[in-house]
């Protein structure tokens, strides 16, 4: 099979490009941590949660 040769006039240096990106900062607002009404503090909810698995632990057991 033949293989095409093609001439350049300059020299082929390898040059690489990095994008530029500009990352902003955006704001977010932040609440309070007062809990809004009908959730739950992860502190109850793990309670609740070990509650239910000690319930079925004494059933398996009983």
């Amino acid at each position: 099979m033949a293989t095409k040769v093609y001439k350049s006039g300059k020299s082929a240096a390898s040059t690489v490009s990095e994008p530029t990106a500009t990352y902003a900062q955006c704001e977010t607002k932040r609440e309070p941590a007062v809990n809004k009404t009908g959730r739950m503090s992860v502190e109850e909810y793990f309670g609740k949660v070990w509650t239910e698995v000690l319930k079925k632990y004494e059933n398996i057991q009983g």
